[in-house]
């Protein structure tokens, strides 16, 4: 027995089961970061066609209760996507812990390279200079969401080997006794080049969130400059005004 309303004039079949799921995801039978059923499997449990599974599949993804990951197949997100409030300086583990997202480090790597004139100009030092290149890919629940492209000044005596294994930049610096006074960002639209896709799991071209960060200390020294680049589909940032 059909467990949706096949009946002449009833709300369309691919409405009926986008609701039901719907329905599920607002009220934790499906939790965030779940894997629900397969399209084939929900063809088989509602006798529906592969076209309208799929139509009320897209209609879930494209609203940010479900993402489709490759090789994983789709999860929950929950009710829309992840944000952030930019009121004040804080880590991405800190801002995702907050709101009930378990975060993770898919991909890390670090190296010494030279400061290219943009690195050297945001961390006031000479072109060519040595600095540490940290790259990260974060995800929220198993989902990743943004790649941090950060640069340290070496005048803050971190070493490379320190940084292997962190997961909060910020949490990590407080504990070496460097403390953020401020910070200027930035923010533009940028695309998906070939590797920021592969980290992504999104196709080159794909429209991403580019934030761009200098981090300075207590003493007003710049000690970090960074180019975040956030899934744009799965991640807001919430910015409040206040009048004069």
């Amino acid at each position: 027995m059909s467990l949706l309303n096949h009946n002449k004039g009833a709300v369309p079949l691919y409405q009926q089961l986008k609701e039901i799921i719907k329905d599920k995801i607002e009220n934790g039978v499906y939790e965030v970061g779940e894997k629900i059923e397969t399209e084939k499997e929900l063809q088989e449990i509602y006798e529906l066609s592969r076209i309208t599974v799929r139509q009320a599949l897209n209609e879930l993804v494209n609203e940010g209760y479900l993402h489709r990951q490759r090789g994983k197949g789709t999860v929950v997100l929950g009710q829309k996507l992840f944000h952030e409030q930019v009121l004040q300086v804080k880590s991405f583990t800190e801002e995702m812990n907050e709101r009930g997202y378990k975060t993770g480090t898919s991909y890390i790597d670090v190296s010494q390279v030279k400061a290219s004139a943009e690195v050297a100009r945001n961390l006031a030092l000479d072109e060519g200079d040595d600095v540490i290149q940290l790259i990260r890919v974060r995800t929220a629940n198993g989902i990743p969401i943004v790649v941090f492209d950060t640069y340290l000044s070496m005048k803050t005596g971190i070493k490379m080997a320190d940084l292997e294994t962190i997961s909060s930049l910020y949490d990590f610096l407080t504990a070496k006794g460097i403390n953020i006074h401020y910070v200027d960002e930035c923010f533009e639209v940028v695309t998906a080049d070939k590797r920021l896709a592969s980290f992504l799991d999104v196709k080159s071209g794909f429209p991403l969130m580019l934030r761009t960060r200098q981090t300075y200390s207590t003493d007003h020294f710049p000690i970090e400059y960074t180019k975040a680049y956030y899934h744009s589909k799965l991640y807001r940032f919430n910015l409040r005004t206040e009048g004069k």
